[in-house]
């Protein structure tokens, strides 16, 4: 299967829905029917390298830096989240549940809500 656009990393929502990013600081939300549905970009760090979505919310982890909260049903940034620990590097994002996300870092999993 050939994505619309280009992904370094990705995730699905529960409805099968596509969220991609490009490992820069652009997303996307693919349709079940691969439709891309919205494309947003969003500079708040050097790489998106981790993203999950809960359903309504999309996290996008960075290198070295925030979290970024966009609406899931239409990529609008909700909120940029300054973590505590900070991590070195974002290797991959889960949502634990709502509003609690984990982010593994260089043989580390730090959680956070």
């Amino acid at each position: 299967v050939r994505l619309p656009v280009p992904a370094l990393c990705m995730s699905f929502g529960p409805d099968g829905t596509l969220y991609t990013g490009s490992g820069g600081s652009t997303f996307s939300r693919i349709s079940p029917d691969m439709v891309e549905e919205w494309r947003a970009e969003h500079s708040d760090g050097p790489c998106a390298r981790g993203i999950a979505v809960d359903g309504a919310v999309l996290y996008a982890a960075f290198n070295c830096g925030p979290v970024l909260e966009l609406d899931a049903a239409s990529g609008a940034r909700l909120r940029v989240i300054r973590v505590e620990p900070a991590f070195n590097m974002a290797l991959s994002l889960a949502v634990v549940r709502p509003g609690v996300f984990a982010v593994s870092d260089s043989g580390r999993v730090l959680l956070y809500s």
